[in-house]
């Protein structure tokens, strides 16, 4: 019972077997010490039949009663209190449990939630480098198109040239 006790020193699953060892052993020991007693108390019952039952042998047959009594009541009292420690260990095992498995939920939500924010971060980089690709396109296009109207003008003024020539 004392290493069931040392919360620091062991788990609970070490202490909970420490508990049902303890319980089986205090089983054992006052199961024979109520046998012991009862072997007593119905010896003193058997003597009192048969010979003279005076108010010393009286008092010891009511001794042996009480005895045997108050060594199953001490053998349920000693079950309930292990009992209780027995739900008061499942009962923390349970409520580390819960707690490791919330705590499991939380880091799983809090690593979706870092996946979801470099997702979104790689969408809006990507965004930024579609929108400049476009720009750079665009900025292709229009150069592209000032060097064919450069080119027109060019090839109109020696149209106009050799139009004015012509005449």
């Amino acid at each position: 019972r004392d290493k069931a006790a040392q919360k620091d020193k062991f788990t609970l699953e070490e202490r909970k077997q420490a508990l049902l060892d303890a319980n089986e052993i205090n089983e054992r020991i006052t199961n024979a010490e109520i046998k012991a007693a009862k072997i007593r108390r119905d010896a003193i019952l058997e003597e009192n039949k048969i010979s003279k039952s005076n108010k010393e042998a009286l008092n010891k047959a009511a001794e042996a009663r009480a005895k045997v009594i108050q060594l199953e009541t001490a053998k349920l009292n000693l079950q309930k209190r292990l009992n209780t420690e027995l739900a008061t260990i499942n009962t923390q095992a349970a409520n580390e449990a819960a707690a490791a498995a919330k705590k499991a939920e939380d880091d799983l939500i809090k690593k979706e939630k870092l996946e979801q924010d470099a997702l979104q971060k790689q969408f809006k980089r990507e965004d930024e480098q579609y929108k400049l690709l476009q720009e750079l396109q665009s900025t292709a296009e229009e150069q592209e198109i000032n060097k064919l109207v450069e080119q027109y003008d060019k090839k109109f003024e020696l149209a106009q040239g050799n139009a004015a020539l012509e005449k």
